[in-house]
Parts: structure tokens; C-alpha cells; sequence
């Protein structure tokens, strides 16, 4: 069980390391930095190929054998802040990392 893990993880990160490393055009619009839910995003994105390998290292570091098990939970902490955040931006910033847009009456 553990060696099956270990390789979901494993792929999940090698593959997660694209996205991180682009990532930073997040926060490169105009704005983008003054919004919490931008930087959880930002945030989630970025350290989740490190989560990963830190998980992989910590569930072979030796612990007893229920215990690697549940390590292998650790990404998914990342999924949730990423999922959460997204789901703020697209309902109070209008879907957009630079906050909502300033509409005018009748728009």
C-alpha cells in the first residue's frame, strides 16, 4: 500500500512542478497582491510539489505502521486551501486574481 502511494504522490508532484513554476503570474496583475484569497491560491499552487516530497520523506523516515498512512494526507490540505481559495475568487472577486470590477448602475 505504501509503494502504491508513495508513486501517486510522487507523480502528483513531479507533475505539480509546471504549475508552480508559473505560478508567480498569479500575482502579476495590477491589484493581485492586495487579496488574501489571490495569495492562499498563489500559496497552495506553490508549495504543493514541496508538500509532496515532504510527504514521501516523512512517511519512509521510519514511523510505525499505522502512522505513514495517514501522512499521505498531507496534500490534501493543499488541495482544499487551493479548491477554497478558487472557489472565493470566483464568487467575491468576480473570478478574477485582481479583486472584483467596479460596475457602474445598470451594468
Amino acid at each position: 500500500m505504501i509503494y502504491i502511494l508513495t508513486a501517486v504522490i510522487g507523480v502528483l508532484g513531479l507533475l505539480s512542478c509546471l504549475r508552480a513554476a508559473v505560478a508567480v503570474t498569479i500575482l502579476s496583475g495590477p491589484g493581485a497582491t492586495k487579496y488574501p484569497a489571490t495569495w492562499a491560491l498563489f500559496l497552495a499552487i506553490l508549495t504543493f510539489p514541496l508538500v509532496c516530497l515532504v510527504t514521501i520523506w516523512l512517511a519512509w523516515a521510519g514511523f510505525p505502521w499505522p502512522m505513514p498512512i495517514y501522512i499521505f494526507a498531507l496534500p490534501i490540505g493543499n488541495l482544499v486551501m487551493g479548491w477554497l481559495a478558487l472557489l472565493w475568487i470566483s464568487t467575491f472577486q468576480d473570478g478574477m486574481f485582481t479583486g472584483p470590477r467596479h460596475r457602474k448602475d445598470g451594468d
